[in-house]
């Protein structure tokens, strides 16, 4: 039997008002964990500020389902260069909305974690919204990490590598300059 529900998107977005021109979103390196029923999302994504000011705006990550499968307390945004956590300064039905800020001619990275529990056979992460940015990200790395015992029936792209690890399957994709034309998308066998 097939679920069609959404696990997960993720989508990012910046509201036109507070988008700031002089920050840009280059790279993105993000784990999907899948244990038992939960799926454990940890990224890490890359912003600069190209320009000799600083660059503040709010970033609204979305995230499918949040009210119905997204575990709140599991909700971290973390700005690794500086070590410190960032308070999310809304969370909706829709996602959550977080201060970015940057340094002049400086780089950030953000670490977004965050757990659903899985509704559907179905994971789903928006790719397409890179155009947002207006340039391609010059680097994404995606990996999938789920149990031997869990068989996937489609990807919308192919893995680059499969490789097992303990009693884990890990599939990795690694993508340059790359602006897709479709979402990333796994269809888990049932």
């Amino acid at each position: 039997m097939r679920f069609i529900i959404p696990v997960f998107i993720i989508i990012f977005q910046i509201t036109p008002c507070v988008y700031s021109q002089s920050i840009d979103f280059f790279k993105e390196d993000i784990s999907f964990i899948l244990v038992g029923d939960t799926l454990h999302v940890k990224g890490e994504y890359y912003f600069s500020n190209n320009s000799s000011r600083p660059a503040m705006t709010l970033l609204f990550f979305p995230i499918k389902d949040f009210l119905k499968s997204t575990i709140r307390e599991s909700i971290t945004v973390f700005n690794l260069k500086e070590k410190k956590y960032v308070k999310v300064t809304t969370r909706n039905k829709g996602g959550i909305l977080f201060p970015l800020s940057i340094e002049p001619c400086d780089t950030s990275i953000y670490y977004i974690e965050y757990s659903q529990k899985i509704q559907s056979d179905t994971l789903h992460y928006y790719l397409t919204t890179t155009a947002k940015w207006n340039k391609p990200l010059l680097e994404a790395i995606y990996r999938l990490i789920i149990s031997k015992n869990v068989n996937i029936r489609s990807f919308s792209f192919d893995p680059d590598t499969i490789f097992a690890k303990g009693n884990f399957k890990i599939y990795l994709w690694e993508k340059h300059n790359f602006m897709p034309s479709k979402d990333f998308v796994v269809i888990l066998q049932k």
